[in-house]
Formats: structure tokens, sequence, C-alpha cells
């Protein structure tokens, strides 16, 4: 397939999906997520503000936008963003690899430690953030178990819509500390492509 900016690309191992189709690997959740359930455990989490100019938002990117991207935010304090510069590049090139941009994707985040998120959490949970326009969910995880292990998609449990498809890829700041990550998180923006043409 030649070589997209960010990632060379290669044959990553496939299982299939009930449907018969092929699923592509995907990465690992991290040591906050319940392992046998994340998109139930993502659904409920609680979003966060964050430092937007001089303004605090909760969400970045059109609200009919047909993907929603969860970003995992560690450790919060004055300024925190879901992607510094650099991560926003990266994922800029991610997006375009499988001809994506920001009208396509609506950005939010979240910190899993109560203690770290309590005076930053808003009274929204990931879930409700999800709308008949959201079609799939990017969850960038990170943290030291982040591994170039990969699991089976995954689905986002929302009370008022049926499951969504939800892919768990490492957060753009461990994909350029840990290369070796980028070959799953790739195979899950391939199927996150192919998901969204169908719809």
């Amino acid at each position: 397939m030649g070589i997209v900016p960010w990632i060379r690309v290669s044959a990553g191992k496939k299982t299939r999906d009930r449907s018969g189709g092929s699923a592509p690997a995907v990465g690992p959740v991290s040591s906050a997520v319940d392992r046998h359930d994340p998109g139930q455990w993502l659904a409920s989490q609680q979003l966060i503000e964050f430092a937007r100019g001089n303004a605090m938002e909760s969400k970045l990117g059109p609200a009919n936008a047909p993907l929603l991207v969860v970003c995992e935010i560690v450790t919060i304090t004055p300024g925190s963003v879901p992607l510094n510069l650099e991560e926003t590049k990266l994922f800029d090139l991610m997006m375009r690899a499988i001809n994506l941009d920001r009208t396509h994707s609506q950005l939010c985040a979240i910190s899993p430690s109560s203690s770290n998120s309590a005076d930053a959490s808003i009274n929204q949970t990931v879930s409700q953030l999800c709308g008949a326009q959201t079609a799939a969910v990017l969850f960038f995880c990170r943290g030291q178990n982040i591994s170039d292990q990969t699991t089976i998609r995954q689905q986002l449990h929302t009370p008022h819509l049926p499951p969504l498809p939800l892919w768990c890829v490492a957060h753009p700041s461990d994909l350029m500390a840990k290369p070796q990550l980028k070959r799953s998180a790739w195979e899950s923006l391939k199927a996150i492509k192919t998901t969204l043409r169908s719809e």
C-alpha cells in the first residue's frame, strides 16, 4: 500500500468479526479500563473541561461529526489539553491517512483518576455526547500498561443508541514514544475508515 506519513504500512494480524468480515486488531486499553467491558466503562466516564485559549471547553469539533475521539488526560494541571501541539500534528496525520479531517471528528477528554478530575469534570458523560450521527468511537488511552498487544474491536454502550463500534488505541504521546504501537493503531484506523464509509 505504500507509506503513509506517520507509519510504514504492514500486514497486521486480523480476526473475524460476527458478520464474517475482517476485523482488524486494535490497541490495548489502559490499566484504568475494565478489561472485560471497556465500552461500558468508557461510556460512564465524565467529560472534563480543558483549556482552549482563554476559554474552557469540554469538546472540540462539529456536533454532527461521525467520529467521536476521546482522549485520556492522566494529570490535570492549569492549561491541560487533550493533545499538545506535537500530538495534534500526529493526530491530524492519522486522520489524513484515512481521508478524514477535523470536520469529521469531535474531540473530548476524560481523566479516569477521580482525584485528578474532581475539579475539572462536568456533568456530562461520554455516552451523553454520542448522538444519532455518531458512527464510531476512537479512545486514545495512555499509561504505563500500554503495550503492542492487541484486542478485538469493542462496543461503546449508550442508553439511548445501539452499541457503537469502539477502538482503543494508544494515545499519540505513546505512539511517538513507542513506535511499535503504530501497527495496531493503523489497523484500527483502517477499520474506522471502513465503518464510516458504510454509514
